[in-house]
């Protein structure tokens, strides 16, 4: 029956939970035609599930027997055992493992650069997302910042008032992802006494992914400058969601707060807006949502690390990403987080099949102060990861 099955692509849906463990989901149709299938020590569980039970759902392909059986053998459990100890689901069964949250985005992202540009065909029918009309208007934004990193105040007044070197931003190419469109990258004038080993000015005709200018003013400028940029998103009338791309989420907000920009995000999987603080029914949306995407927690579970990776360097030359510029600046930084971003998303594997062939030529040395982007590890190694 398999071999029937299989004569052309199985096209199954993938579910990520909010532990993170993965499940490959069947239609009825699909349960019936597997069901009289032999594969060996492998047992199908008839079990319904709800869209809502998963942070994610995505397509995955087996493009012959021997792919389906080894995948469904990595989801298959011991014997006599109450809980899910298969291959791959057996380090997301602790009750308080919320794994699924980033594992979630990861595959989300890959859905909406597949959705963007039309590579499934039914992939919004398949996945239950509904209406999709909003593809046709969603902006994808890239935003970077370097920080001073011999900056000795407290984490709170770090965080309240950083002391910002530059920042970068730019609209990414829609659907190719393939380069930054108008990217600014602003030198702040009141900070330039401080600096950074290893920083770099941003050049345009460094990079092919953007083309840009360097500028110097005042924070007060920059301030009106990004509330220039960021007014029509937050318009009444404003209908185009967007996507943030950003290395560290959680100093992203600070660094907008900082500059006058509240943050307005939503969570970029589903299950994760209903976490945290509960938004007030009473207060209608005004305009569109913002997702803050962190690519360096992509990147991470791209390449299986579990190290804290506070500069795009490592992982860069990780996913195999040459000629990444060395240093601090943001607008070769938005640059890089787009490879990055546009790498991982436009894989057609899933986030446990992905695999990378990382440089081989040694990363340069980033230097010890590098690794600290608010001048003190231990705090900043609580406050930069979420």
């Amino acid at each position: 029956h398999l071999s029937v099955v299989l004569h052309l692509v199985l096209t199954c849906r993938r579910g990520i939970k909010p532990s993170g463990s993965s499940h490959i989901l069947l239609t009825e149709e699909q349960f019936d035609r597997l069901w009289g299938c032999q594969l060996d020590s492998v047992n199908f569980r008839r079990i319904s599930s709800a869209v809502s039970d998963f942070e994610s759902l995505s397509l995955i392909c087996f493009r012959d027997r021997s792919s389906l059986e080894a995948k469904l053998r990595g989801l298959t459990p011991k014997s006599n055992t109450n809980r899910d100890t298969s291959p791959l689901n057996k380090n997301y069964q602790d009750l308080h493992c919320t794994d699924g949250h980033g594992r979630g985005i990861f595959e989300n992202a890959r859905v909406l650069y597949r959705l963007l540009n039309g590579l499934d065909s039914g992939l919004s029918q398949t996945l239950a997302l509904g209406s999709t009309s909003w593809t046709s208007s969603v902006q994808v934004i890239v935003f970077a910042f370097s920080l001073w990193l011999g900056d000795e105040r407290s984490l709170a007044d770090r965080q309240a008032s950083p002391k910002i070197l530059d920042v970068a931003w730019g609209e990414v190419e829609i659907p190719t992802l393939d380069k930054v469109n108008d990217l600014q990258d602003i030198i702040v004038a009141d900070n330039k006494g401080h600096n950074n080993t290893k920083f770099h000015l941003f050049q345009s005709e460094d990079s092919g992914l953007g083309r840009g200018k360097t500028e110097t003013m005042s924070i007060a400028a920059l301030k009106a400058r990004l509330q220039d940029y960021f007014q029509p998103f937050q318009s009444a009338r404003s209908q185009r969601p967007a996507v943030m791309l950003v290395q560290n989420s959680r100093q992203t907000k600070d660094v907008l707060k900082f500059l006058g920009r509240h943050s307005r995000e939503r969570s970029a999987s589903p299950r994760g807006r209903s976490r945290g603080r509960r938004q007030s029914a009473s207060l209608p949306r005004q305009y569109a949502p913002m997702y803050l995407v962190e690519v360096l927690a992509l990147a991470r579970l791209a390449i299986r690390s579990q190290d804290h990776m506070p500069s795009l360097l490592k992982p860069a030359q990780e996913l195999g990403i040459p000629d990444v510029p060395a240093g601090w600046c943001s607008g070769n930084d938005c640059c890089t987080l787009l490879r990055i971003f546009a790498l991982i998303v436009k894989n057609p594997e899933t986030i446990d099949d992905q695999k990378y062939q990382k440089l081989q030529t040694p990363a340069e040395d980033e230097g010890g102060d590098n690794d600290v982007l608010y001048g003190n590890e231990e705090e900043e190694s609580d406050y930069g990861s979420e």
